[in-house]
């Protein structure tokens, strides 16, 4: 089944079918043309593509608006505008007993302090959210910046069970993805930079690991905020995309292996970043191998940038402020629609 979230807060829910009456969809045959015809091995396409068919299955409509979701087994989860997270079955249900809400849940700093306290700011909620059996919870960013891990001492995750671990020293993450083999959280920040955490096994506390910083030797200025991160299906590389263009691929302890801001795109090309064609939108990495695939966005949004830290020129007087235009960026790897 395939599930697609609406801007209005709708999930719709399709059917994926594979006919068992057609094997490949494409077949290659050879012209009669003996100097146009196939002769290496490498031609000839092994692997049969199936046709897929989709077909509605239904529509619900989440009541508090859809910020994020994820897939767990048999059901999802889903982070709501107000500050709830919401557990569905693939049949369109919300199973309420199991259904968190941030405002009940105790966040501390690791599990061995006694002392818990509910978040209760005003306005906050999970914009991103990602889950691994493997480490044993739900990494989250709140839409203020500030990140956390949500454990449970059941495997159900039963909402009177569940306790909240601060990412500490974190104030500006927008992005997260989770590495299952080796039982790491990256976070993306708005400074560029990305931050990795483990998990300590004596108090069950997030320590950072190491950082990803973009060498000046490579891009001297700042890219923008990280719009995107994937590991790979392995766990031994990290792909970093950010807002303004360009993206970054990272071993699985810090070590840059590549950067696409060093790449020489033409001399139509001055700037690596405002002018990068590559300004992904959404980003994934295939089951097997090393492909990636990637989403450009088609708008730019406006970059704004701080009169009181960067300088401008003065013309008669009056402070001139400049304005780049740049690609808009989404770390959305689901379908989206418009106007349901």
């Amino acid at each position: 089944m395939l599930v697609v979230v609406t801007e209005l807060g709708h999930l719709i829910i399709y059917h994926l079918v594979v006919p068992t009456d057609v094997k490949t969809l494409y077949e290659l045959i050879d012209p009669p043309t003996p100097s146009l015809r196939r002769e290496s091995d490498e031609l000839f396409v092994k692997e049969l593509i199936p046709p897929l068919i989709f077909s509605l299955a239904f529509e619900v409509e989440v009541e508090g608006g859809v910020t994020d979701l994820v897939a767990i087994r048999e059901e999802l989860m889903i982070a709501t505008n107000d500050g709830k997270i919401l557990r569905y079955s693939w049949e369109g249900q919300e199973i309420r007993d199991y259904s968190l809400d941030l405002r009940r849940i105790p966040f501390c700093v690791d599990q061995q302090v006694l002392k818990a306290v509910p978040l209760t700011d005003k306005g906050v909620n999970v914009s991103k959210m990602s889950y691994s059996p493997l480490i044993g919870g739900y990494a989250l960013v709140f839409n203020d910046g500030r990140a956390a891990f949500l454990v449970a001492s059941t495997l159900h995750f039963d909402p009177n069970s569940v306790t909240g671990i601060w990412a500490l020293q974190l104030e500006d993450a927008n992005s997260v993805a989770l590495n299952h083999k080796y039982k790491l959280i990256a976070f993306g920040r708005k400074n560029s930079q990305g931050v990795i955490y483990g998990v300590d096994e004596m108090t069950g506390g997030l320590t950072v690991s190491h950082r990803l910083v973009l060498p000046t030797r490579d891009y001297p200025g700042n890219p923008g905020p990280v719009s995107s991160l994937k590991w790979t299906p392995d766990g031994t590389a990290l792909v970093l995309a950010w807002q303004r263009g360009g993206f970054s691929l990272w071993s699985t302890f810090g070590a840059m292996i590549m950067c696409s801001l060093g790449w020489d795109y033409g001399p139509h090309v001055s700037d690596p970043v405002e002018q990068n064609p590559m300004c992904i939108k959404s980003l994934d990495w295939s089951a097997e191998g090393y492909q990636m695939w990637i989403v450009n966005a088609k708008t730019r949004t406006k970059k704004e940038v701080d009169p009181e830290f960067m300088p401008y020129p003065s013309v008669e007087g009056k402070t001139v402020h400049s304005m780049s235009d740049i690609r808009g960026n989404s770390d959305r790897n689901r379908p989206t629609e418009g106007n349901n």
